[in-house]
């Protein structure tokens, strides 16, 4: 079971969107990537990105090229969000989640991010937290 945040957990998330089909932007559309940086507590950031094209998506590890959107969450409210104890409009409601970027192309995007939840519901059942109390 992958950890959260972890080189596995990037691979595992790598892996089910590869095979997603539903997760690709109108061909021609240049890439759409989104950046998550994930603040810990002592300070440092957590980051990976995902990328969107018209042959598919990817995540990787570490920050995205020229990335469109970039979102920056505490520890604790990334693993609510991946969770779903907490959604995004409530996360930037109370300041918890800051979006940077291309609003315009966030908003283009909305289905494609929307898609994202069904892809990754597998690894998200799978992860594991180095906190098991918090969960």
């Amino acid at each position: 079971m992958p950890e959260f945040l972890s080189a596995e957990w990037i691979a595992a998330l790598d892996d089910a969107a590869r095979g997603a089909g539903e997760l690709v932007v109108s061909a021609g559309d240049r890439p759409f990537v989104v950046e998550h940086r994930v603040r810990g507590a002592n300070g440092d950031h957590a980051t990976h990105h995902f990328v969107f094209t018209g042959g598919g998506a990817r995540v990787v590890r570490g920050p995205g090229t020229e990335p469109d959107i970039v979102m920056t969450t505490d520890l604790a409210t990334a693993r609510s969000l991946l969770l779903g104890t907490t959604n995004a409009q409530r996360a930037l409601a109370v300041g918890r989640l800051r979006i940077d970027g291309d609003t315009d192309a966030l908003a283009e995007h909305a289905d494609l991010l929307l898609a994202v939840d069904d892809v990754f519901a597998t690894v998200r059942s799978a992860t594991t937290f180095p906190d098991e109390s918090a969960r």
